[in-house]
């Protein structure tokens, strides 16, 4: 430890004073002298060190004549070696000794304040939480826990009653963070139960930004009439009605493509006093005619907006631009990017991937790529949704190269996974292509991360890849590889494969094929047998085909006759007329 060349002569020093002490002498005295000699001593070490020393000691002296200044301090290092001094506790309660907020050069100044009084060091929490600050994190996280456990509303309010005490007690628990962590998880619901059941135990204590919160989360469970009757609500129990609540139940109508009602509720705002229309209503409803495709209705409250007297802001352009990509009007979304970067807001990740959409589906490769190298050198890393268009467009246009770039993009960047569909992409690309030995690599990855087919659509063109380069070995080897990784054959591929290996001559894996079918208790179709009776067929073998006409009949599925019944049939010329020429 760097601080031990200070103890020791601190420790010599006070063993001498406590030999030489008096009876009478009072430790206070001897711990005062000890600490004199010692500052003196490590005074006298750092000035006369100085000119001599070279090297790793020679910066080591530098340091410890730049931190010599602290000396001056009254609280000793001594302090520090009694271990109860009030600066010490001092600095305990405080937490950590090195907070975020303090640089690392400025360790010794937290240590020592310049004023005389000792100072805490205050430790300030960095970013947003899910749940609310401090220790409340731990309990919300609890009950919430606890709430999603629950199998029916009857134990939630169990639940609930159990914590009642705890729960009621006037201003004490975080109910917004609570309802906020609900809405989130896999059991939405409750979170309307809990509110509920704070209503009919503290009306009271109504919160009009409760109401709001709920009324947009009825919208997103979309249910509008709820969100209605929620907002209908504050005014029967006395919550006054805020800019918040119209909004809320602009977005819940928006949400649910009624349109004539976030738009009567938006005159309604303009009518009050206290509730006028703010930018976030402005951009809720843009949003709601982004989502339409209506672009011109789009258009003309983005006008309204702006000789209202607010200033756009990103969510503004985010919507506009997602909105004219939808309507497939690319240049107005690009004029509405440039009018977005010349101002004061800078694109986000969503602005971006609107314009990396729009590209893909124009198959505007070489702009959807200027895009992404924009996004790039922003500093905005790639996200799961980009990395699939990248794939998609890729893999259809068959730049292979580009396609595993944009993969090991994926790979290397934190907080990315890219899911099934992906590799299915990647493995039906190269199937379709007959790259057989990419192919396989590519299968061998998806395994490797625990992936599996989307769809038997991926199975059936790697299927007929081996088919089509008369890989039939390499076909039984990678079957065997998906069965053994759990993929369940249907019908399809069980049909494929015995048609495949039937047209390739291979008729004990067709036959091996099919008795897997029977045990895997897949029933066959008529076309099963139909595939196996004309590889039967195409060798000569009339012993098989009748065996496989018998299995047909047994299962059920007569064969289909070549000559339809004269009933349905359509009658020749010959047959209508006599043999007769028409004249």
């Amino acid at each position: 430890m760097r601080g031990g060349n200070q103890l020791n002569p601190l420790l010599r020093s006070l063993g001498r004073l406590c030999l030489n002490a008096t009876p009478c002498s009072t430790s206070q005295g001897v711990f005062s002298a000890a600490s004199i000699q010692v500052e003196e001593s490590i005074r006298r070490e750092i000035h006369t060190g100085e000119g001599s020393k070279t090297g790793f000691r020679a910066n080591e002296s530098k340091n410890k004549a730049a931190y010599a200044p602290h000396l001056d301090y009254p609280i000793s290092c001594l302090d520090f070696v009694r271990g109860s001094s009030a600066h010490m506790s001092t600095l305990a309660e405080a937490g950590p000794a090195s907070p975020p907020d303090v640089q690392e050069g400025d360790s010794f100044n937290a240590l020592y304040p310049t004023n005389k009084e000792p100072q805490r060091v205050l430790f300030r929490r960095k970013g947003g939480d899910k749940f609310a600050r401090s220790r409340t994190n731990s309990v919300i996280a609890a009950l919430v826990k606890s709430l999603e456990s629950s199998q029916s509303n009857a134990e939630v309010a169990e639940i609930l009653e159990q914590r009642s005490e705890e729960l009621l007690r006037p201003n004490s628990w975080p109910w917004l963070p609570l309802l906020d962590a609900l809405q989130k998880g896999p059991k939405p619901h409750i979170a309307m139960e809990v509110f509920n059941w704070k209503k009919s135990k503290l009306g009271w204590e109504a919160n009009p930004k409760e109401y709001a919160k709920m009324i947009s989360f009825a919208g997103r469970i979309s249910q509008p009439q709820l969100a209605a009757d929620l907002f209908d609500e504050m005014e029967k129990r006395g919550i006054k009605k805020t800019a918040v609540s119209f909004n809320a139940l602009i977005h819940s109508y928006g949400r649910n493509n009624e349109a004539h009602k976030a738009l009567q509720l938006f005159e309604d705002m303009k009518a009050t006093n206290d509730c006028q229309p703010t930018l976030v209503t402005y951009n809720t409803l843009i949003s709601m005619y982004s989502r339409m495709g209506a672009t011109e209705e789009m258009k003309k409250l983005f006008l309204d907006c702006k000789e209202a007297g607010f200033s756009p802001d990103r969510h503004t352009y985010n919507a506009l631009i997602w909105g004219y990509m939808r309507a497939g009007q690319l240049s107005q979304m690009e004029e509405t990017f440039n009018e977005l970067q010349a101002g004061e807001c800078k694109a986000d990740v969503i602005t971006y991937n609107a314009q990396i959409i729009g590209y893909a589906r124009a198959n505007a490769v070489n702009k959807m790529e200027a895009v992404f190298s924009s996004m790039q050198a922003a500093g905005i890393p790639i996200n799961a949704m980009v990395g699939e268009i990248l794939i998609e467009v890729y893999s259809r246009t068959k730049h292979f190269e580009k396609m595993e770039n944009a993969l090991k993009i994926m790979d290397v960047t934190p907080g990315v996974q890219y899911g099934s569909r992906v590799h299915s992409m990647v493995i039906e690309s190269y199937a379709d292509a007959n790259k057989l030995d990419e192919m396989e690599a590519a299968i061998s990855r998806m395994f490797q991360n625990k992936r599996m087919f989307s769809s038997p659509k991926s199975l059936h063109a790697l299927i007929m890849a081996y088919s089509r380069a008369g890989e039939y070995g390499r076909l039984a080897k990678t079957m065997e590889v998906v069965k053994g990784a759990g993929w369940i054959l249907q019908s399809s591929i069980y049909n494929i494969l015995i048609s495949e290996y039937g047209k390739g001559g291979h008729l004990d894996r067709m036959e091996q094929v099919f008795r897997e079918m029977m045990d895997a208790s897949c029933p066959p179709s008529f076309e099963t047998f139909q595939y196996m009776i004309d590889a039967y067929e195409a060798n000569n073998n009339e012993a098989e085909v009748d065996r496989i006409l018998d299995l047909m009949r047994k299962a059920g599925c007569e064969p289909k006759s070549n000559v339809m019944p004269t009933s349905d049939r359509m009658w020749t010329d010959d047959e209508i007329f006599g043999g007769k020429i028409r004249r």
